[in-house]
C-alpha cells in the first residue's frame, strides 16, 4: 500500500485512533520536506541549463538540506507504519515485541528498550 493508502485505511478506523496521528504527521513532514528540497534543488539547475545565467546555489544547499532532514521523518513513518500494520493484522492484539533502540535524552545517551 501507498503511503497515503494506509492512512486513508486507519484514518477511518477507531481502533487504530494512536497509531494513525504519527503515521499521518511523519508521512506529511517527509512528504512536504521532500517536495520543497527537491524544488529548491531544481531550481538553480534549470536556470544553469537554460538561462546561462549565474544561478544562486545556495538554494541548491538549501533544498539538499531540507532532502536530507526529510529521511528522518521517513522513517519514523515506516517505523510506526510497521507497528500498526502488525497491530492491525493481529485483531489489535497488542504483541510482545522487544525493541532496542539508541536514545539521547537529558540523561545522556544509551539504550531504551520498548515492550
Amino acid at each position: 500500500m501507498s503511503p497515503a493508502q494506509l492512512v486513508t485505511v486507519f484514518q477511518n478506523d477507531p481502533n487504530m485512533k494512536d497509531y494513525y496521528k504519527p503515521i499521518a504527521l511523519n508521512n506529511a513532514a517527509s512528504s512536504l520536506l521532500y517536495a520543497i528540497g527537491s524544488a529548491l534543488v531544481l531550481w538553480p539547475v534549470a536556470e544553469s541549463l537554460y538561462d546561462k545565467a549565474n544561478p544562486d546555489w545556495n538554494l541548491a544547499y538549501i533544498g539538499a538540506g531540507c532532502v536530507v532532514l526529510s529521511i528522518p521523518f521517513k522513517n519514523a513513518y515506516h517505523k510506526h507504519a510497521a507497528r500498526a500494520v502488525q497491530y492491525y493484522n493481529s485483531g489489535y492484539k497488542k504483541t510482545s515485541a522487544v525493541h532496542l533502540n539508541l536514545n539521547l535524552d537529558s540523561n545522556g545517551l544509551g539504550l531504551a528498550m520498548k515492550f
